[in-house]
């Protein structure tokens, strides 16, 4: 019975959530007792990770399905706090990092590496704080959250909110961010530039957005420096999700002008020429993840109304025209906390228990 309901599962994954009518939802057997904050496909392998103990099973807060068989989820490492960010290393396993201390019953502190037979990698660095993403690039990882120290063995390094990893050597680089204060929610990568976004000082000054150029020895981008505020005020504004699609630099948070222009907790840059993509859409309060997928932007948070018209917590805008995705209404009963797709297929985590008048807790897609 179980191999049979995971068949069914690893069908409807398959199929595209995403249609140009109202919203609809899958009638899947995956129903984490807690949120979904990432998930990574390496391979054949689907990988889910948050801050639930239980997918049909035990699983902690790691847990995996094979999209190439109907087998019962993997059996992966135990992990037992919040997963955040799940990245492939590169040789057939993955990182993870997030709130934890435990993994496959070794002593991890925020991140570890898994390897591709699902052991726990000897890799053994300790984050003294949380870990939010993981980025890899020429084989370094470039990890973000909100610790200060990174320990390896006996030795202490600071590293304040952003350090790199040789994933080879397993050694801690010598880059810095040059960032004071703050928190990093979320880090994405276009070609070789990484953007950051959350709040932090760099040089003294107030921001919550900044790039740099991995392929210049992690630089800060200096051409990079939007400014924005909330009513003015760089001190009051907040990025908490990150995310790129048509040649835009997606942001979303609590801000309400960039470089002074008027916008509303969600905007985006040209990644071209770094200046504003106005997407004229007015948010009554805070965005908390953003997901891109063929033309379409997926915002979920806190919001209610979304120009002055009720359209609570998810709503879907067409970049390609610059409009709200009228027709796409799914209204969950409480916050949506994180999004992504998997082979067109949305999926979207939080506190609701119910979405487009179908009963679903924390997940559904």
């Amino acid at each position: 019975m179980k191999n049979n309901l995971y068949k069914l599962l690893l069908l409807t994954l398959l199929l595209p959530f995403i249609s140009l009518g109202q919203a609809t939802v899958q009638n899947l057997p995956f129903s984490p007792n807690g949120t979904v904050h990432c998930q990574k496909q390496v391979g054949s392998t689907l990988y889910i990770g948050g801050d639930f103990t239980s997918i049909d099973a035990n699983t902690g807060s790691l847990a995996g399905l094979s999209l190439s068989n109907s087998a019962s989820p993997l059996q992966l490492p135990y992990v037992n706090g919040t997963i955040n960010t799940i990245v492939p290393d590169g040789t057939g396993g993955y990182l993870i990092g997030g709130s934890f201390s435990s993994v496959g019953g070794q002593y991890r502190q925020n991140f570890a590496r898994i390897n591709a037979n699902m052991t726990v990698h000897p890799l053994n660095i300790r984050f003294s704080s949380t870990v939010n993403k993981i980025v890899v690039f020429n084989g370094m990882a470039y990890v973000v959250g909100g610790f200060s120290y990174v320990y390896v063995n006996n030795l202490s390094y600071y590293r304040n909110l952003a350090t790199s990893i040789n994933i080879n050597s397993g050694t801690v680089s010598n880059w810095s961010a040059n960032i004071n204060n703050g928190y990093i929610y979320d880090a994405v990568l276009s070609g070789s530039r990484m953007y950051i976004g959350g709040y932090f000082e760099i040089n003294r000054e107030r921001r919550v957005l900044a790039a740099y150029d991995l392929n210049l020895g992690g630089t800060l981008a200096s051409n990079f420096r939007p400014s924005i505020t909330t009513n003015g005020s760089p001190s009051s504004a907040y990025v908490y999700a990150l995310t790129i699609g048509g040649g835009r630099l997606f942001f979303g948070g609590y801000f309400n002008r960039i470089n002074n222009i008027s916008c509303s907790n969600v905007s985006s840059l040209n990644l071209s020429t770094n200046t504003p993509a106005l997407m004229n859409v007015s948010l009554n309060s805070t965005v908390m993840s953003l997901t891109w997928n063929n033309n379409l932007l997926y915002v979920g948070g806190y919001f209610t109304t979304v120009n002055g018209i009720g359209r609570p917590r998810l709503f879907a805008f067409n970049t390609s025209i610059n409009s709200v995705f009228n027709s796409w209404t799914p209204a969950p009963n409480s916050v949506v906390l994180k999004s992504g797709v998997i082979n067109n297929n949305l999926w979207v985590s939080g506190y609701f228990t119910s979405i487009s008048n179908n009963t679903r807790n924390y997940f559904a897609a």
